[in-house]
């Protein structure tokens, strides 16, 4: 997408930077300069400039398949999932649709079958506490009849 916008990180991805950022200096045997690309083609000692060419040899090297179900996986696969297992978290639609800067309308046609358990909490909460209810007569198909 075009243009900049601030988005949240998931707790813990700092750690998956900070081990680039290491392995680079590992490998350089000093820390890399701040305007450095840390992301690097270790085979070409050249950084990655291309994402789609570096996501799809890093499928082949962990033996990922590079289609699913019909599909061909691609970065935007991963945004999918991204959106799809926030939704599974019961993120609200409206802060996870600010954060990958796309509307909620397009977040509901796309991701409308899955069903949350926050929908479905919202959906089937009551204000009074049923459960702990007794009923003032016993149900007709729970009277003992062989008592009588």
């Amino acid at each position: 997408k075009s243009g900049s916008r601030e988005v949240v990180f998931n707790k813990g991805g700092d750690l998956y930077i900070q081990r680039l950022y290491d392995l680079r200096a590992e490998h350089l045997k000093q820390p890399p300069n701040i305007d450095e690309n840390i992301i690097i083609n270790y085979s070409t000692n050249k950084p990655v400039v291309s994402l789609k060419n570096g996501f799809m040899s890093l499928l082949k090297f962990c033996n990922i398949p590079i289609a699913k179900r019909g599909m061909n996986r691609t970065l935007y696969s991963l945004r999918s999932f991204y959106i799809t297992k926030r939704l599974e978290d019961d993120v609200s639609i409206h802060a996870l649709s600010r954060n990958v800067g796309t509307g909620i309308d397009m977040i509901e046609k796309y991701y409308s079958n899955i069903i949350t358990s926050a929908v479905s909490k919202q959906l089937t909460k009551t204000t009074k506490n049923i459960s702990q209810q007794q009923p003032s007569q016993p149900y007709f198909w729970t009277t003992d009849k062989s008592s009588k």
